[in-house]
């Protein structure tokens, strides 16, 4: 029968390349190297496992400036049938609300689609919400800390995550771990990543303008101070000698 995916990339800034804007303390993502976001592309390449093993196609979607145009482009010389940038000013700064709202109207832009796949989170935001917010504006099943999937013969999925396996009618949307890398593109694909279209939608397209929910209204730097490893024996005693060292030692041998 095949299955109909949909993955979410997100471009998020390379390690160390972080730039912020001081007056509404968003990134600015002009400044910053951008990356796929490491979870997303887990879900790219289990995406391309599913496919393999039971047919179908994959759409990528994703939301950010014009430039991500490119890296789209490059995700394309892996593998993919169609692909679709969202970028829109009207869009910018968008918490995860806002950002859930326009990714499900893409989605129903886009239509049938039986497995949407995203990241457990981004290592820019860490929310982990965008997953779960579209699943329910969608008014899909939602699978949250999966590990593996496989389609059964009745066409439901039976997904592995971190508390036991369990069986999902679709359309689903799932939220992976990240457990696997992104395979390399070959040479058939790096050349046919600059023959692909992506489609742009924007506002006036998906009919959808959110406003959103939050705001950051102040950030500040912590420092991390340095740690150490400790060595303790594995018995009662090196345990109350670390338990001592954590301020606890006292309670327990009191007990």
């Amino acid at each position: 029968m095949g299955l109909n995916m949909a993955v979410c990339i997100k471009m998020v800034p390379a390690a160390g390349a972080v730039s912020v804007n001081q007056k509404d303390f968003t990134l600015e993502r002009k400044k910053t190297e951008m990356v796929p976001n490491p979870a997303d592309c887990c879900c790219f390449e289990t995406a391309l496992r599913l496919k393999e093993k039971y047919g179908g196609s994959i759409a990528l979607i994703s939301m950010g400036r014009p430039e991500t145009e490119s890296q789209l482009r490059s995700l394309a010389a892996i593998g993919g049938d169609s692909f679709f940038l969202i970028s829109d000013p009207a869009y910018a700064g968008a918490d995860t609300y806002a950002t859930a709202s326009v990714l499900c109207r893409a989605i129903q832009y886009l239509g049938g689609i039986d497995l949407l796949l995203c990241g457990e989170r981004t290592t820019d935001g860490e929310t982990g919400q965008v997953g779960p917010e579209l699943a329910a504006m969608l008014g899909w099943k939602f699978a949250g800390c999966i590990t593996g999937l496989e389609m059964l013969p009745e066409g439901s999925m039976r997904c592995i995550g971190q508390t036991g396996v369990s069986q999902y009618p679709l359309p689903l949307a799932v939220s992976l771990r990240r457990n696997c890398v992104l395979r390399y593109p070959g040479l058939k694909g790096l050349k046919r990543a600059g023959q692909v279209t992506v489609k742009q939608l924007d506002a006036e397209l998906l009919k959808e303008k959110p406003q959103s929910l939050t705001r950051v209204i102040s950030m500040q730097r912590k420092e991390v101070s340095k740690r150490r490893a400790v060595l303790c024996p594995a018995d009662e005693s090196g345990i109350l000698d670390l338990l001592g060292k954590l301020n606890l030692g006292r309670t327990l041998s009191e007990e």
